[in-house]
């Protein structure tokens, strides 16, 4: 069930309100921002500058994937004003975006859809039975004004969408996630560009990529958890690594009957992290035992932990 339509008008209410009144605006997402986060920062961004707004967008690190649309001033671990108001989307924990001593005086409005959020806020607009991030933006922005919605925007939401979703494919894709993506179609989104962006990968060294995934496939005793492991001499960061270990995940869920679908891999800074999807399971609850977190079906842990021993630790949880 999707929040209470009146509950959601309250907070699209307090959030313009905010936002209506402040001359300038720090937006921020989680540490190596993903699809989603960095498509809500996106219109976010495309919207309070059509109002006249300064902007700025902070990333705690680098983007896992140099994504297209992009916020027009991108600050990494940094930034140049003090502003009159924060907005931050995509994330569950304030511990994974930048915020600095020097801001704790501005409200501070969360859009979310992560079931773990757990930052305090002027304004709270949290809804884990949203696909996406920018599933939820798109109704505060119906709510504000319909016609706010350009075609740049249209394909930011659109994009965001497609990345949580993995095109469609996970349980929170909902009926109105689609009617949504129909209306951001009409809005002038080409979801056949925007899914080539994603998913499209014209270099041949991940035909490699998916034979290292491939080789290091192994199922549970019981059958219903399966995993892969990629250690990241293996990876060597190609371009569109992230799209990679996005179709190897959809690839492995579509071959088996399991429960439990998890990618471990590392990155570039030396940490370990694993990208965890279920049927059945709380999967959330099993990330959290480790720093991480996100959504009953699908979650993600970044550690420190090596690999192998991730592996271990991780492993001997599942079903």
């Amino acid at each position: 069930m999707n929040m209470n339509p009146e509950k959601l008008k309250n907070m699209a209410d307090m959030i313009w309100h905010l936002i209506d009144k402040a001359k300038k605006v720090t937006l921020l997402t989680h540490e190596r921002p993903d699809g989603d986060g960095i498509s809500a920062c996106a219109a976010m961004d495309l919207l309070l500058r059509a109002m006249g707004k300064e902007t700025e967008t902070i990333y705690p690190t680098n983007p896992e994937f140099a994504y297209t649309r992009q916020p027009k001033t991108v600050l990494v671990n940094s930034h140049s004003f003090i502003p009159d108001l924060i907005i931050v989307l995509d994330t569950a924990t304030q511990k994974r975006c930048y915020i600095s001593e020097a801001f704790s005086l501005v409200p501070l409005i969360v859009i979310d859809h992560h079931i773990s959020n757990d930052i305090d806020a002027t304004v709270r607009c949290v809804d884990p039975n949203a696909s996406s991030a920018c599933e939820l933006l798109y109704e505060l922005m119906m709510l504000w004004d319909a016609s706010c919605i350009t075609k740049k925007i249209a394909e930011s939401l659109a994009m965001g969408i497609l990345y949580d979703t993995q095109v469609f494919r996970t349980t929170l894709t909902s009926a109105k996630t689609l009617r949504i993506v129909a209306d951001l179609m009409e809005k002038g989104a080409d979801l056949c560009v925007l899914k080539d962006e994603l998913l499209a990968n014209r270099n041949p060294d991940i035909i490699k990529v998916w034979a290292s995934f491939l080789q290091s496939v192994t199922l549970s005793p019981s059958g219903k958890s399966a995993w892969a492991v990629l250690p990241k001499k293996n990876l060597v960061f190609i371009d569109g690594a992230i799209p990679v270990l996005v179709g190897f995940s959809n690839f492995l869920a579509e071959i088996s009957t399991t429960d439990i679908i998890a990618i471990f891999y590392e990155t570039e800074d030396g940490k370990t992290k694993v990208s965890l999807r279920s049927r059945y399971t709380d999967v959330n609850a099993l990330a959290k035992k480790f720093g991480g977190g996100g959504h009953i079906h699908a979650a993600g842990i970044v550690t420190t932990m090596p690999l192998d021993e991730c592996v271990n630790q991780v492993t001997r949880l599942f079903v």
